[in-house]
């Protein structure tokens, strides 16, 4: 069997959005290596998809509460962000 150090968070866990709420520009933090980025706004449509991406331009989002996905090897992690006018 496999020893695991519950106290190490892994890279996806670290993740973190700001400003939160948003009204043109959101920054992605804590997560590094190679990573996929979706957005999906509050329909679950996916409005944004990309990889390696730390600076998302949500300036032409409408208004309302959006969904952040970050995968990589270690796992997935979903933020929630508002997006301001």
């Amino acid at each position: 069997f496999t020893a695991v150090d519950v106290g190490q968070k892994s890279k996806v866990e670290r993740l973190s959005v700001s400003p939160n709420p948003a009204a043109d520009m959101l920054e992605l933090s804590g997560v590094d290596g190679d990573f996929e980025v979706s957005v999906y706004d509050a329909y679950g449509r996916c409005v944004f998809s990309g990889r390696n991406v730390l600076r998302l331009d949500v300036s032409e989002y409408p208004a309302g509460i959006y969904n952040i996905s970050v995968s990589n090897g270690d796992g997935t992690r979903n933020v929630k962000f508002v997006k301001m006018e």
